[in-house]
């Protein structure tokens, strides 16, 4: 008895790696048969097949309809080769300096020439705590630029066995490193916008950030108005007509983007710097420099979490009672004027 696609699908998310060798028997020479059609001059069409197959690996759970497996793995042929042909030229290994600009650049940081530095021994680190199957096909072809074939010698092991360690490696690479970011960033809430009295309508007002599973608050400096539009997006008052982060946000639902989250990321001089991770249509995420107060207001326009890195709330942060007892006036709550 065959077992169809679904099946076998179903038996390789069960952990059965035979199932999998399955489908590729089934399934090559069709997927082979269709990038020749696709690109007669193509001489690396074994290549593009090899590849599908193991992005299709990598990837099986995701496949909404497995008894279409066959046409996703088509598709997933199709689409490198459509990449490697705009590229002209075929798939190759990269360097390892590349290696390290590709996973940075997925997580963009201010402060450029330190974060690169510190990316980098992030990455090594990294590296170091792969396991050592996928250690050291990492290490050959990224740091001593080894070819795939070179490597498969290197290691005894076969050039479809280097794509697969790669893979795993970059995937869990990628996992620690966000990991690792994720880990120094604060989660907080916004507490309260107040002004100091007896001077309420003085031009600026302070935000206070609160730890999102802490008492720690973080004081910022932000402008009145910017005080109001806060203050306004806590207390989810509703106007006749759309005000400004209501534009924004109108304008971002009309691009197809959406705001991830909004990070407090660096202060410098007493002055706190800002960015909005957005996410563009096509997927990738991009980050835009902004004043805190404004990434504050839209985040909470839009309901996105608000970070803070941990660095600026060890050396910021305060209590509420500090805050008043460092206070020469009062401090009032727009909230509750």
């Amino acid at each position: 008895m065959t077992n169809d696609d679904a099946q076998l699908v179903a038996w390789v998310l069960a952990g059965d790696k035979d199932a999998f060798s399955q489908l590729v028997a089934r399934h090559w020479l069709r997927v082979r048969r269709l990038l020749l059609a696709a690109f007669p001059a193509a001489d690396d069409a074994d290549d593009w097949v090899q590849e599908a197959f193991l992005e299709a690996y990598l990837n099986i759970d995701k496949l909404r309809d497995p008894a279409r497996f066959g046409s996703w793995v088509c598709g997933i042929g199709l689409n490198l080769a459509r990449m490697q042909q705009r590229r002209q030229r075929p798939f190759r290994w990269h360097s390892w300096d590349s290696m390290v600009g590709e996973l940075a650049d997925k997580r963009p940081l201010p402060d450029q020439q330190l974060e690169q530095r510190e990316w980098e021994q992030r990455l090594h680190q990294a590296v170091a705590s792969l396991p050592a199957a996928e250690r050291d096909a990492i290490l050959l072809v990224y740091e001593s630029g080894l070819s795939q074939k070179e490597t498969a010698v290197s290691l005894g092991i076969s050039p479809g066995a280097v794509k697969v360690r790669v893979h795993r490696g970059r995937r869990h690479l990628y996992q620690t490193l966000v990991d690792a970011q994720e880990a120094i960033m604060v989660t907080v809430v916004v507490k309260d916008v107040v002004r100091m009295m007896p001077e309420p309508d003085q031009e600026h007002a302070v935000v206070l950030l609160q730890e999102a599973d802490g008492e720690r608050l973080l004081p910022i400096w932000i402008g009145s108005h910017e005080a109001d539009w806060i203050a306004l997006q806590l207390q989810q008052k509703e106007w006749k007509r759309p005000l400004s982060f209501d534009l924004m946000k109108a304008l971002l639902d009309v691009g197809g983007m959406q705001v991830k989250r909004a990070l407090v990321t660096k202060l410098h001089e007493e002055v706190f710097y800002g960015t909005l991770e957005v996410r563009k249509q096509n997927g990738e995420l991009a980050e835009v420099d902004c004043r805190p107060s404004d990434a504050i207001t839209l985040a909470l326009r839009v309901q996105a979490p608000i970070l803070v890195a941990a660095e600026i709330m060890d050396s910021s942060a305060t209590t509420f009672d500090e805050l008043q007892q460092k206070s020469v006036a009062e401090l009032v709550s727009i909230l509750k004027s």
